[in-house]
């Protein structure tokens, strides 16, 4: 195989074979910008990424936030919870499930700490939290039904 290359090597039809091919990857490169660009114009659907204009977008209005969000009770501390069907399943949870699931998990709490506050080992801290997180899936994959 030869690979020393001249000038002379370089054959007209040789270029007018490469000025196709660049000139038709140019085309359709062209055509499938504007093809990707104009199609959901034509339909009317505008497609955005709205993290690049969630902070054009924000809407502070915590009157409408508070409306829609129900309110759980910890210890004192009231956690919100936007989601009704999920507050429902919480409140299905039995006292200590739902103590050490949103103590964990909303409130970071370690679960070393919530065993001493309940006077329990570890291992029962983290069954009540399975039993909790799997009551809640149930009731919610009921819902969905």
């Amino acid at each position: 195989m030869k690979t020393d290359f001249s000038l002379e090597d370089i054959t007209s039809e040789l270029l007018d074979y490469v000025d196709k091919y660049l000139k038709t990857v140019i085309s359709n490169t062209k055509r499938r910008y504007y093809r990707k660009t104009k199609h959901p114009r034509k339909y009317g659907i505008v497609f955005v990424e709205l993290d690049k204009y969630a902070e054009d977008l924000h809407y502070d209005d915590p009157g409408l936030e508070k409306a829609l969000c129900q309110l759980i009770d910890v210890q004192g501390i009231k956690i919100p919870v936007l989601n009704p069907e999920l507050a429902d399943a919480l409140r299905s949870l039995t006292e200590t499930q739902r103590l050490v699931l949103l103590k964990n998990v909303a409130l970071k709490i370690p679960m070393k700490q919530i065993a001493l506050e309940l006077g329990v080992s570890i291992g029962m801290v983290e069954k009540h939290k399975k039993n909790a997180i799997r009551a809640i899936k149930r009731r919610m994959s009921v819902d969905d039904e």
